[in-house]
């Protein structure tokens, strides 16, 4: 979504979703909402850098620098179990805002992460499990809040350096406003989990937490 339209909502129902390398991707860099990714799979896994992700606020095909006003598209996953490994992930990811149509101040938020059971809000998924570097992450780079990660299940395994995150960073616009710095705020982290496993392994610790 580049236009003064809301972004398209990506929604699938599927038995079972297996990604091996592939994206599943909304991009807003436009003055309305980004679009929301919704899925429902009884088994999902993703493997070898497979990603499911949500950009908001930065033009990617011609200027290459923040742009846009639009919160961020969220990402649900409605899922019996849920695998992610060899580097797979789950991301939101929120860039820049700024002075609104008619010079209003606009501060629109990344998308949010939702991880729960089939039966969506309130139910739990059987089985999260992230292997081998992959990660479930929110991250902000501008003006607008981070999303929220949300996580329901009845076990969650992190192993093998693999991390739930929120990012916070200072967006400093040199190329525009010299030593102009734009605070910034991350997301939250809910977990609502019967078993938490965080497991060590060849490349590491497996954590939970921000950086800011």
């Amino acid at each position: 979504n580049s236009g003064a339209d809301p972004g398209a909502d990506v929604q699938i129902i599927i038995g079972d979703l297996q990604m091996d390398g592939a994206i599943i991707q909304t991009i807003n860099s436009g003055d309305r909402d980004g679009g929301n990714i919704s899925i429902n799979a009884t088994t999902a896994g993703l493997t070898t850098g497979a990603s499911i992700l949500s950009n908001t606020g930065f033009d990617f095909s011609t200027t290459f620098l923040p742009v846009g006003f639009g919160n961020g598209g969220n990402i649900t996953a409605d899922v019996g179990t849920l695998d992610l490994t060899n580097g797979a992930s789950i991301q939101s990811v929120n860039y820049i805002g700024g002075l609104g149509q008619s010079g209003n101040v606009t501060i629109p938020h990344g998308g949010n992460v939702t991880i729960q059971g089939l039966k969506g809000s309130g139910s739990a998924a059987e089985k999260v499990h992230l292997v081998d570097g992959s990660y479930i992450l929110t991250q902000t780079s501008g003006t607008g809040r981070g999303g929220d990660v949300h996580v329901t299940a009845d076990r969650l395994t992190l192993e093998n350096r693999s991390l739930i995150f929120t990012v916070a960073r200072d967006f400093t616009v040199n190329s525009i406003l010299p030593n102009f710095v734009l605070p910034v705020k991350g997301g939250d982290i809910s977990l609502n989990v019967g078993t938490l496993n965080l497991l060590g392994g060849p490349l590491g610790g497996s954590q939970i937490g921000s950086i800011s």
